[in-house]
């Protein structure tokens, strides 16, 4: 069976140290986040969820989750904390880490 391809995006919002990486087909989803203040640290085009997960695990192994709960994500990502649970407190000195493993990432 096929996977469905998407677009894979990681966000920074750099005064907070706070990066996040999901899922989307839609651009609009992307520009909600730099609306509110993020960088777009990446963007992989026609790409499985498979990758999200990975970099999920790249960011859970260098950060730690950031909200504990949506309603406390509704001040960086807006009404109904879409996204919480895929925020990370990442320290500023592993962000030049970060940046070489996206760069790595196929």
């Amino acid at each position: 069976m096929a996977r469905e391809l998407t677009t894979v995006y990681v966000v920074h919002w750099e005064a907070e140290g706070i990066v996040k990486a999901g899922v989307t087909i839609l651009p609009s989803r992307v520009r909600k986040f730099t609306s509110r203040g993020a960088v777009v640290l990446s963007l992989f085009h026609d790409k499985t969820v498979d990758l999200e997960r990975e970099i999920h695990a790249e960011l859970a192994r260098i950060g730690s989750r950031t909200f504990a709960t949506w309603k406390d994500g509704i001040p960086l990502l807006g009404a109904g904390g879409t996204g919480f649970t895929e925020c990370y407190s990442v320290p500023s000195l592993a962000m030049a880490g970060l940046m070489d493993y996206l760069r790595e990432v196929k």
